[in-house]
């Protein structure tokens, strides 16, 4: 619920998301906290891996790759998942934000044969 009593629903929660976004002159700008709490609300309304996938980046924007990196590799065990392209791509770059290189190439490697080591 919202402080003035209304009811969110999700594609309110989509338009806010986007909008917070939106304002950010540079992703440094990004309220990431605020994304995150949004996806929250949106996982409610609207409960998916897609929906969770998206959560989790935002929660690495907003509190680091490290919380984020659980968030993704519960989602790794998902079947709808499993040809989504975009979870590799995240896992992948969260892996090389920690700095965990050689994880990384791996992840790259088995989605892409032809991947160059980070």
């Amino acid at each position: 619920m919202r402080e003035s009593g209304r009811r969110e629903c999700s594609s309110c929660c989509s338009i806010r998301t986007a909008r917070v976004g939106a304002r950010a002159r540079t992703p440094g700008e990004t309220n990431g906290e605020r994304i995150a709490s949004l996806y929250d609300a949106l996982a409610q309304f609207t409960p998916s891996p897609i929906v969770e996938l998206n959560r989790a980046v935002a929660f690495a924007m907003a509190f680091g790759a490290a919380a984020d990196l659980e968030l993704v590799d519960a989602l790794t065990s998902e079947p709808s998942l499993n040809a989504y392209h975009l979870l590799p791509s995240v896992r992948g770059d969260l892996l090389v934000t920690l700095g965990r290189l050689d994880e990384a190439y791996g992840v790259r490697a088995r989605d892409n044969p032809h991947a160059q080591r980070p």
